[in-house]
This record gives C-alpha cells, structure tokens and sequence, in this order.
C-alpha cells in the first residue's frame, strides 16, 4: 500500500473563520490487490476520485463498485469500506471537509449520491489543496473553499477548450515536474524550455494558478517524495536526497529542517504509521 496524505495541523479542531466548510485533508491512495480496509464513523464529507482500477466501496449500508475514470462522495458516516476488485490493485484520490455547510454545500451541486462518469482526476487541483494545506495562512483556507468547488464542478463534467491558457501551462508544467523532478540540474529554466514558453511567462502563469512559484512547487513536491521515502524505507539519508534530484545531502536536510522543523532522520523516527485519512 503507498499512501500519500495530508491533513490540516488541527484536523480534530474546526478553524472559526466563518466559511461554510474547511478542508480536512487530502491524499493519494495506490492499494494491491485484494486489499480490504474498514473504518470508523468520520464526521467529515470525502470525495473519491478513481485513478486505475476499481474497488467496492460502501458508506454505512450503501455499497458502489468505483470504477477507473469514475468519483463518488459521501456526507458523515459511521462506517466505511473499501474493497478491491482489481487484479492489479487499484488507486484513488480524495478529499476530506467538514464544517456546518459542508454536506449541504456538497449536495447542493444535485450530483446522485453513485459513481460519476467523470474522466481524468483533475490532479493538479489536489496537489494545489495539499500545497495550501502546506501554506496554512488564512488566504489558504479561504482559497481552498474556492478550488474544492472547482473540484466538485469538474465531478459534473468540464469543457476543456474552454480552459485557460494559465490553466493548460500550469497543467503541462505539474505534468513535467512529476516527470522529471529526481533529475539533477532541473531548473525553471529546464521547465520554461520544455513547454516552449519564457522563464517569465510560466513563473507569471504558475504563480497565478496556484499561488506560488515554479521553484517552490518543484521543492515541494521533491520534500512531498522525500517523506514518503523516509516513512516507508530505511535508505540512507543521502540516497533520498539523490532520488529526489538533490544533489548534497547537507542541503536536503538544510532543507527539511527549514520546511519541517526536523531533521530527516527525526522525521523518520517520529513517524511509524500512515494514520490521518
């Protein structure tokens, strides 16, 4: 199982800024096959978005098959299960909220509560989530509310000649970073050359989707793999520094220490369990 997840710092605390709902947590599940997981009541609502494969999935006494190109949301539940039908395993993403509007905010789309034929996941819109969730200022909590709608409207169905040229940029670039992030030397320069485009206009186009720079996405994303290598291996330190696209290891933990307020190797010892979704 390869879980990737974040929640707010104070995910059992509801923040009192007087939006209708706050984002929770956000995450990427990858689960083999014959996988089951059973959990508990969760006073949250969650969307499911399948990434490959498929899975039953049930929410109290109501059970769905969640196909590949397919979401689903639920409101609280006292119970949820997850079950995989694939033979290759399956993998999804998704998105927690709660607040006092949260479920009547998420039913008032008049989306049926079953599968959705939706297409590709609109993954940049999670990783931008995880990005605020990052940030934690009160300019993120309020721009969350703003791109979990967008997530919810992509759940209807999306017209992409329609999006935005900043939008198909932002996209592209996300796209290459997953591609090329554990290379040495990989610079906005590298990134602006790829797409065709200057230096300038994907720093201007990035910044304005997702509210930070090129350089700081792709650390971030290096630092997002960089914790899932020290949650589930025991590789030298300087080895998850290099498969990141870092060269010296006494950067990458110059790194963590400024991001994380830890040094990678008290990351690791602190953090013996993937809990929190």
């Amino acid at each position: 199982m390869v879980c990737r997840l974040l929640n707010r710092p104070d995910f059992q605390t509801q923040p009192s800024l007087g939006l209708p709902f706050y984002l929770h947590g956000v995450g990427h599940n990858v689960f083999k096959e014959g996988f089951v997981e059973s959990l508990g009541e969760a006073d949250f609502s969650e969307i499911y978005w399948m990434e490959r494969g498929s899975c039953e999935i049930s929410f109290d006494e109501r059970k769905f098959i969640l196909k590949e190109g397919q979401a689903i949301f639920r409101g609280p539940a006292k119970f949820r299960r997850k079950q995989s039908l694939s033979p290759g395993g399956f993998s999804h993403f998704w998105v927690t909220f709660d607040g006092p509007d949260a479920e009547t905010f998420l039913r008032s789309y008049g989306y049926p509560q079953e599968p959705l034929d939706v297409g590709d996941c609109p993954v940049e819109l999670f990783d931008e989530i995880e990005q605020r969730l990052l940030a934690n200022t009160l300019y993120s909590q309020r721009h969350m509310v703003s791109v979990l709608a967008e997530i919810i409207a992509h759940m209807g169905g999306t017209d992409s000649e329609s999006d935005s040229r900043a939008g198909e940029i932002t996209c592209q670039f996300m796209q290459s970073v997953r591609e090329h992030y554990f290379e040495y030397g990989t610079g906005i320069e590298f990134f602006a050359e790829q797409l065709g485009i200057s230096r300038g206009t994907l720093n201007r186009l990035v910044k304005y989707k997702t509210g930070i720079t090129p350089i700081e996405y792709l650390n971030r994303f290096r630092l997002q793999k960089a914790r899932s290598l020290l949650f589930g291996s025991s590789m030298p330190i300087a080895e998850v520094a290099q498969r990141v696209g870092i060269r010296r290891a006494n950067y990458f933990c110059k790194l963590i220490r400024a991001k994380m307020g830890m040094t990678p190797t008290e990351y690791r010892h602190g953090h013996t369990s993937c809990d929190g979704e």
